[in-house]
């Protein structure tokens, strides 16, 4: 029996040390699946984790996987739309997981952190720049600014106003503010509301002709035979800070043809000529009084057309 018991004792020692192993790794992967399934929950924060070209909204919804007890995964959170991406410290990384009781990147479990946001994008590419069926005169493709530290999104700047389209290229609208901001759904903020078609609007010379100089200078003669110096001045008006003005020594005139008369009526001078992005429209000032397009097309005539003259 002693030589039996001593034959038996390396087999029970070996038995010992293996069952203690096995119960060390047993606690060892609890412990790991414990510091990997029990983080604390992620705080939402914009400000900290807003990625720049990207619109992120703390309403939108974090989700985590959901854990079974005999499973071995890791708790790993995302975002619930499944259009937008996790964003940590002004970068979109997808998820992130738990790892010893903290949360940390998929890609560098050695960087941690304690917020995230769900982000999606509103780059240049996401909002349409103009509508391909919009009218050609009268509306020009939105410049679009790539997105910088002041501003997130996309946006443009339409200073005489911007003007929204229907699907079918049809004018819908047109608007007195002069900027606007790409959002993620692809549609345009402008003010309170969001437009998906937009387009600036031109300063209105393209619906205020110059006339040309010979035949201006042959109408105003006609107009004021008393006057025989009157001329035209070539080099029509140019914009400068909103305004319409003419070379030196020349003034702006509106002329109107009447269809119903078939003859050409002068108006002029105008002290300026200044675009009002209030009202979207050129304003024709002489002797402290406006006038707009549609009241010299009353008083002229439908055709309006602008000139520069020189009356000695």
């Amino acid at each position: 029996l002693p030589l039996l018991y001593l034959s038996f004792t390396p087999l029970l020692l070996c038995s010992c040390v293996e069952e203690a192993k096995e119960r060390e790794r047993e606690e060892r992967a609890d412990w790991e699946n414990h510091g990997c399934r029990s983080c604390p929950p992620i705080s939402i924060s914009a400000d900290d984790n807003c990625p720049s070209g990207h619109e992120c909204n703390p309403d939108w919804k974090l989700t985590t996987n959901i854990l079974i007890a005999d499973d071995c995964l890791c708790s790993e959170v995302k975002c619930a739309d499944r259009t937008a991406t996790l964003a940590v410290s002004g970068e979109t990384v997808g998820r992130i997981r738990c790892k010893d009781q903290q949360w940390t990147l998929l890609l560098d479990s050695s960087i941690t952190t304690e917020s995230a946001v769900c982000a999606k994008g509103c780059g240049p590419s996401v909002c349409k720049h103009s509508h391909p069926k919009a009218p050609k005169e009268g509306f020009t493709a939105l410049a679009v600014i790539p997105p910088s530290k002041k501003e997130k999104c996309a946006s443009a700047e339409c200073p005489y106003g911007i003007a929204s389209f229907d699907d079918d290229g049809s004018h819908k609208d047109t608007l007195s503010e002069s900027s606007l901001v790409c959002s993620s759904s692809g549609k345009w903020k402008i003010g309170g509301g969001e437009e998906r078609y937009a387009m600036c609007k031109n300063t209105g010379l393209r619906t205020i002709e110059e006339m040309p100089v010979s035949e201006c200078t042959k109408i105003m003669k006609e107009l004021h035979p008393d006057t025989p110096d009157i001329a035209c001045k070539v080099g029509i008006v140019e914009i400068e800070n909103s305004s319409i003005t003419c070379p030196e020594g020349s003034l702006p005139f509106a002329l109107g043809y009447d269809d119903s008369t078939t003859e050409w009526t002068d108006l002029a001078p105008f002290d300026s000529i200044e675009w009002d992005s209030a009202s979207n429209q050129w304003l024709f000032k002489s002797d402290g009084s406006d006038a707009t397009i549609g009241d010299l097309e009353g008083e002229l005539g439908s055709t309006i057309k602008l000139a520069c003259i020189i009356a000695n």
